[in-house]
């Protein structure tokens, strides 16, 4: 028989800790979180998720140089304890907010010392050891989590023993012990969609142009996870590490259902597929193109991640395009051949400036994802990634500098060349702005080249689209609509925003 203290289950999402521009006040619902509710109550579990972070958007708290965002300790505390949950399990996704987390492991044992305090996601996964020198966390799921959580929650329900659960990591006898990995959930159509009436989606979806969606097209938008994984190995890239390089995709008639879903249940507009790796399969991302422009749902979409340059086509962008696709992202990375072997992924300069060209003349607007600050990296190197950019014909371009994620093979770089901090500031680093000094150029060196390029590149390309080449082959099929001329104004609106007018006092 089942032990009812544990049918109550709390899933958090903690505050947000960092500096204003790091990136990570994202506002995107806990799709994590979401599957693993959904997995729980159809199971017969009772869930409940505390997104601290949305519930607290009005709460911003300065801290030194940063800046916390979410729920008070007092409020996570009272909601801890009105949920009454005897397990509660918390994300912790990113090493910069991995503070926060451990902040929200301690506000739980003031409220209830007695309940499983259970830890997840990237962050931890990959820092599990580390992570369990805390006493007040008792278990770290590894990897996948939706059937390894369930097991734990089954277990502890029945008063079974934990300690053997596949894909956990553990204390045992004052040692951490790692378990057996468990298998990853081949058939992922079979898992119930993410539990999002637990979440307050008019917090997402509030003010949506003023944070994480400013690029959409069309507002409300929500997120969809229709792949797991990613089959490459970048060499800063920690999700080989958590998915063991394991891809595998929803049908396309899974994800199709899911999208009618959002709009007719929530109103959704727009989709943003938030896969690591999107295009894989064109087989299935041709079949999901099918199904949108079939059952008629008119949504627009796009791919945050980008799309692997060596893989997509022009015909599949074409059919893309025709299912509502407008905005693609290329993870570019760098413009310099010898960096691009550092950093091993299979990119061909050469193909991309096509694809770009291809994308531009079918009428998509551009984007490529650029990262330099590489530990040996030097300024010819960061100039040929720079000078690239510039000529490719991006409409966009987002430059990153380099960051040493834990799991990853440029943490151990990074380590070994004597990079990392040691000082606990890394934890607050990230992509745009770093704590990272490298062999040649100090922290604040690369913040400012990062800064600068960004800038100066949505310049250039405004007076390129002043051009007669510029307007006639790259602008004009990208605005042959009233709704697309619209898109192009917020775009201007939101890079070159009217200056704010003083008017003189009389005296």
């Amino acid at each position: 028989m089942e032990n009812p203290i544990g049918k109550k289950v709390l899933l958090i999402s903690p505050p947000r800790t960092a500096t204003w521009n790091s990136g990570v006040f994202s506002v995107c619902e806990p799709l994590g979180l979401a599957y693993l509710a959904a997995v729980l109550e159809k199971n017969g579990f009772k869930v409940e998720i505390l997104d601290c972070f949305i519930l607290g958007q009005e709460n911003k708290k300065t801290i030194g140089n940063f800046t916390r965002i979410g729920l008070t300790d007092e409020e996570i505390k009272a909601a801890i304890l009105k949920s009454g949950a005897k397990i509660v399990g918390i994300s912790s996704m990113f090493t910069s907010l991995a503070g926060d987390s451990i902040n929200t492991v301690k506000l739980v044992r003031e409220v209830n010392p007695k309940a499983l305090v259970v830890i997840g996601g990237a962050h931890a996964t990959l820092a599990y050891e580390s992570i369990l020198q805390d006493k007040d966390i008792d278990i770290v799921v590894l990897g996948e989590g939706e059937e390894t959580f369930l097991k734990i929650v089954q277990n502890y329900s029945r008063e079974e023993d934990l300690s053997e659960i596949e894909g956990i990591a553990i204390r045992e006898k004052g040692l951490v012990k790692c378990n057996a990995p468990r298998e990853h959930i081949q058939q992922l159509d079979l898992l119930p969609y993410p539990a999002r009436h637990l979440l307050p989606m008019d917090l997402y979806f509030k003010d949506q142009e003023k944070t994480t969606f400013g690029f959409a097209m069309r507002l409300p938008v929500a997120t969809i996870m229709s792949s797991r994984g990613c089959p490459y190995n970048c060499i800063f890239c920690s999700t080989s590490k958590v998915w063991k390089r394991d891809w595998r995709g929803r049908s396309a008639k899974n994800v199709a259902d899911e999208i009618e879903l959002l709009v007719k249940d929530f109103g959704v507009k727009e989709i943003a597929f938030e896969d690591d790796n999107f295009i894989v399969d064109k087989k299935r991302v041709k079949d999901l193109c099918n199904e949108i422009i079939n059952r008629k749902i008119g949504i627009k979409w796009t791919v945050p991640a980008g799309l692997s340059t060596w893989i997509i086509d022009k015909d599949t962008l074409v059919e893309m395009k025709n299912a509502g696709f407008y905005r693609v992202c290329f993870p570019i990375e760098s413009g310099n051949n010898e960096t691009l072997k550092f950093i091993r992924k299979p990119v061909n300069l050469n193909r991309v400036t096509q694809i770009i060209d291809d994308s531009n003349r079918i009428g998509l607007w551009t984007t490529g994802n650029f990262v330099f600050g590489f530990p040996d990296e030097n300024q010819d190197k960061i100039n040929d990634t720079l000078d690239f950019a510039k000529t490719s014909g991006l409409d966009m371009a987002i430059f990153y500098v380099a960051q040493p994620f834990a799991g990853s093979d440029l943490y151990s770089i990074y380590e070994k060349k004597g990079l990392l901090r040691a000082d606990g500031v890394f934890k607050r680093s990230s992509l745009v702005d770093t704590v990272y000094d490298t062999e040649y150029f100090k922290a604040a060196e690369l913040t400012n080249i990062r800064n600068k390029a960004s800038s100066r590149y949505l310049k250039l390309r405004l007076l390129f689209y002043l051009t007669p080449r510029g307007l006639f082959f790259y602008l004009f099929p990208k605005i042959n609509s009233i709704e697309k001329i619209k898109y192009f104004l917020k775009l201007i609106k939101m890079y070159f925003p009217a200056p704010k007018l003083k008017f003189r006092k009389d005296k």
